[in-house]
């Protein structure tokens, strides 16, 4: 370094931030020559001390290297000597280094005495000061109020703070939360409780600087940071300067972190605090909460008996679809088999989290009863909504009525402006555990994914649900869903869009459930009649026969079949008096000219030995029955047993045999003998002489004892004849019936559109034909209804857990007499004035042509001036349905099921054929499915008057 010798004492005293450096050197006169100042030149001047240090207090301590290296280039420089004090670390003779490394656990200033030993005493340089401060660093977390109900209780330094998507109105203003971000707002007044306090501490307080910053390392986008609790500042930008301030024996300031975005990731932000670049390990992390979805989950009691609900058919959005129509799902909460009495009236709500929280943590749902869309597009019928939906379905839809009841319940079903469900109080639903409005839902750290009960669910068709999850309960209680206003939406009541409208929640297809709609089974049990035309059972009758008489006495050309086990006479007749008998007992009405069709029921017909053995079926001989009385059959060309199978058991039951009948003769009173070949012994080695006092039976027929055995002639001889036998009626089967046929729920439509979905359950068995019913085609009272599901016993029971309803397809034809036609003249007998109509052929007008019937009792409603009553309907429903050639039974079917419900004709109030006209209607084409007149496939459709009435039912349709 150059210097000019200046004539004057000089004292120079330099003072830097760094240290103090303290030079006392004379100059004397003043002289042009140059000399080099090695205590400057030979290391780092100005000052051998170097600045302030900066490190961080930890275990072990940090090393920090003070002063500064010499200029080893220079040789004057090796001529200089160090003295520091304190003794830096462990080693002594680093006190002697111009920059030695020190390690203080505290904050501690160094001096740093140098000489060169090459100038005169005193050969000081001077003595250098330099700090280093050991600094202590904190960045604390604390959980928001919202969960520890304060801001001074501190997160778990190991997971962090967890808060929640910032989606509420804490103070119930005109803003959200997340939008209160300018001062002119105001801010959150009382502070906004999603906030995580984030406290920033640094010591030591006599810090040269007090300038840090927060320094977001990972998920910066996904949270907001404010100098204040309310919001009414300004925000704070991360990795920005921010002053601390002296607060005791720190320098503080306190940051409040708002969640703007769900994690997937646990600790999804991570925080450091740094102060000139360091962050002395202030780390710090937060996991924002948000709903992820939410969803309903059956309990057996989907369409499919499933847990997994499908979309509602019946949920029609407005036009044009807004962007936060939700999607609906329907349940059926009806009993199921085999627990007919038990509904399964509940589901649960799934609600899954963005990430698993870090800690457990509590989120809050509550239920609402939300807006029924039918009248958003007509209930999916085409053309402009129908106003009378808003009078029947949807009332509190009306400004103008926001409560009352429900038209036709006799004021038992009410409504208000917020809720239109019919169920019972609460009509928005209660989940387990629901406090007041709300129930909690506690998550634990295992899992994001919890689900809570929504138990005994409305049994209404058409009740509707829907849930929101938030984790401030008290948001939860400002919400709501005033029909004619929000419609499928949840409103916070308080924050205000354009005017007066109350603004929808945030982010409602993730924080709010889909629709949980209601839907109830209609389960149709359906018997039928024998198919008519199936010989092998259709209007026969098995008989055993106890005598007989044949050719010659030889039972193999049998001419009549005597004795009959049971009364095969034609014994009904609607008519009793007067009547007339002719010789085979069959009633006859002498009232009406032309009348004698009352010939035997079995006349013409066929007679058949029956052959039930399996893997035995010998011979079946078949003969034409000619007539009968109570319990005698003619045959006309005999009836030939040769060949039929028969058998013989030993006393003991030892042993046993079979053979085949040659011949059965009548000896005598109560005497047979029957001839035998093809005879087979069990076991081998067996005689015949061996089964007398056993028992003989022909085929399946009762077994009668033996009396004796005849060996060499292969004959048994027993005291008693039984041959058992069906006897089958010669009635023509109609060539154009189509029936039996199960019930056709093909038109059943009309009733989905009111919620109710109708499953044909099939019958138990079918119904004996019966072709000797009474005249009278609207007497079905010999007709036996099997009804499993009304008269159980021990099995289906209709109940208002199990809707049903049952229908019975039968047919007898015009007339259910037997009207065979063919002429006995010579048996016949006629009262005195009568004629008697001799055809040979059939005289049947329309010989079991085909009407179809679902059987019951009449319905009793009446349904009187505008008001519906609900009455005691009976269990099974009554109609005519059409004749086979035309018209659609399913079509019948379904109208005559709506008066089960308590629906009158859709033209007339159900009060006789002259009932009142309903006023909402006008022309029977416009009726629907209940008109008086009939429907088609086209009009096929319930008035919003029946509507409401189906949908007001929790009752079963047969009561």
């Amino acid at each position: 370094m150059l210097r000019l010798i200046l004539t004057f004492f000089y004292l120079s005293s330099l003072n830097f931030l760094s240290g103090v450096r303290t030079t006392q050197i004379a100059y004397i006169g003043i002289s042009t020559k140059a000399f080099v100042d090695p205590c400057i030149d030979c290391a780092c001047a100005p000052d051998f001390a170097g600045p302030d240090m900066f490190t961080c207090k930890q275990t072990p301590t940090q090393s920090v290297q003070i002063g500064c290296p010499l200029d080893l280039t220079n040789p004057q420089c090796l001529d200089l000597c160090f003295l520091w004090s304190p003794a830096p670390g462990l080693n002594p003779a680093d006190a002697m280094k111009s920059n030695p490394t020190v390690n203080p656990t505290v904050t501690t200033e160094y001096t740093v005495t140098v000489k060169n030993t090459k100038l005169p005493a005193p050969n000081e340089c001077g003595m250098y000061k330099v700090k280093v401060y050991v600094i202590e660093m904190e960045l604390i977390v604390f959980k928001p109020k919202v969960i520890a109900t304060n801001t001074i209780t501190l997160a778990n330094p190991v997971v962090g703070a967890q808060t929640f998507v910032n989606l509420d109105n804490d103070d119930n203003d005109i803003y959200f939360d997340n939008a209160k971000f300018e001062p002119t707002t105001g801010g959150v007044v009382g502070g906004d409780d999603e906030l995580v306090r984030a406290e920033l501490r640094l010591k030591p307080v006599d810090l040269p600087d007090k300038i840090v910053r927060l320094v977001a390392t990972q998920g910066a986008a996904d949270i907001k940071v404010w100098t204040d609790e309310s919001k009414s500042g300004a925000d704070y930008l991360l990795n920005t300067d921010i002053i601390l301030n002296l607060d005791g024996a720190y320098l503080k300031k306190d940051l409040w972190i708002e969640g703007v975005s769900a994690h997937s990731v646990q600790q999804g932000t991570k925080l450091k605090m740094t102060y000139k670049g360091m962050d002395c390990g202030t780390m710090a992390s937060i996991t924002v909460l948000g709903v992820e979805n939410i969803s309903w989950i059956g309990n057996g009691n989907s369409v499919a008996n499933s847990n997994n609900l499908d979309a509602d058919p019946n949920y029609f959005p407005p036009n044009p679809i807004p962007a936060t129509w939700p999607s609906a799902v329907r349940v059926f909460p009806d009993a199921r088999v085999p627990a007919y009495t038990v509904p399964l009236n509940s589901v649960q709500l799934e609600v899954t989290l963005s990430v698993t929280p870090v800690e457990p943590v509590v989120m809050y749902v509550r239920s609402f009863d939300v807006d029924d869309p039918t009248n958003n597009s007509n209930g999916g019928l085409p053309g402009p909504p129908d106003p009378n939906f808003l009078q029947f379905l949807d009332p509190n839809d009306d400004p103008a009525s926001p409560s009352g009841f429900y038209s036709g319940t006799n004021n038992s079903l009410s409504y208000t402006i917020h809720e239109d469900n019919r169920s019972s109080n609460p009509k928005a639903g209660a989940f387990t555990g629901q406090i007041g409005n709300s129930a909690s839902i506690p998550f634990t750290s295992a899992s994001s994914t919890k689900k809570i009960d929504f138990p005994s669910i409305s049994m209404h068709p058409g009740d509707s649900y829907r849930a929101v999850v938030n984790g401030d309960k008290d948001f939860l209680e400002n919400l709501e869903n005033l029909d004619n206003r929000d419609e499928y939406k949840i409103v916070d009541k308080f924050a205000l869009g354009l005017g007066t409208t109350p603004l929808e929640i945030l982010l409602p297809l993730k924080y709010a459930s889909p629709v949980l709609t209601i839907w109830r089974f209609l389960h149709v049990e359906g018997d039928q009649m024998n198919n008519f035309s199936d010989i092998s059972n259709g209007n026969s009758l098995k008989v055993t026969f106890r005598d007989f008489a044949g050719t010659l006495g030889e039972g193999n050309q049998i001419f009549q079949l005597q004795s009959a086990d049971v009364d095969i006479r034609q014994n009904q007749d609607p008519f009793p008096i007067p009547m007339a008998l002719i010789p085979d007992n069959s009633p006859v009405n002498n009232t009406i000219p032309m009348e004698c069709k009352a010939n035997g029921r079995f006349d013409f017909g066929e007679v058949k030995v029956l052959n039930d053995l399996p893997g035995m079926p010998g011979i079946m001989p078949v003969a034409s029955i000619g007539a009968n009385d109570n319990s005698n059959l003619f045959i006309f060309g005999n009836l030939n047993t040769d060949g039929v199978f028969c058998s013989f058991d030993h006393p003991t039951g030892m042993r046993h045999g079979t053979a085949r009948l040659t011949r059965v003769r009548k000896t005598g009173l109560n005497s047979f003998e029957w001839s035998l070949n093809s005879i087979v012994m069990t076991p081998a080695g067996t005689t015949l002489g061996q089964f007398n006092m056993g028992t003989f039976y022909i085929n399946n027929s009762n077994a009668v004892p033996i009396t004796g055995v005849n060996p060499a002639s292969k004959i048994i001889m027993t005291s008693q004849f039984a041959l058992t036998t069906r006897l089958y009626d010669d009635d023509l089967r109609s060539a154009a019936s189509t029936l039996p046929h199960s019930p056709s729920l093909s038109s059943m439509g009309a009733y989905e559109k009111c919620y109710v979905k109708a499953i044909n359950i099939g019958g138990s068995n079918n119904i004996s034909f019966d072709s000797n019913l009474g005249d009278d085609i609207l007497d079905f009272s010999q007709v036996n209804m099997n009804n499993s599901m009304l008269n159980p016993p021990g099995t289906i029971t209709e109940n208002d857990s199990y809707w049903g309803v049952y229908a019975l397809s039968a047919w007898q034809g015009e007339d259910t007499r037997d009207i065979d036609g063919n002429t006995i003249t010579k048996d016949i007998a006629v009262a005195a004035g009568g004629t008697c109509f001799t055809n040979t052929g059939e005289i049947e007008l329309i010989p079991y042509s085909g009407w179809t019937y679902t059987e019951g009792l009449p319905i009793t409603d009446l349904l009187l001036n505008n008001n519906i009553t609900q009455g005691a309907n009976h269990s099974y429903i009554y109609a005519e349905i059409i004749r086979e050639a035309g018209g659609d039974r399913s079509i019948t079917l379904a109208h005559e099921i709506g008066h089960q419900f308590g629906l009158g004709h859709g033209d007339m109030l159900y009060a006789g054929v002259n009932g009142a006209v309903i006023p909402e209607c006008c022309f029977p084409t416009t009726m629907g499915l209940m008109a008086s007149v009939g429907t088609t496939n086209a009009t096929n459709m319930l008035i919003p008057r029946y509507q409401n009435l189906i949908r007001s039912r929790k009752r079963s349709p047969g009561f």
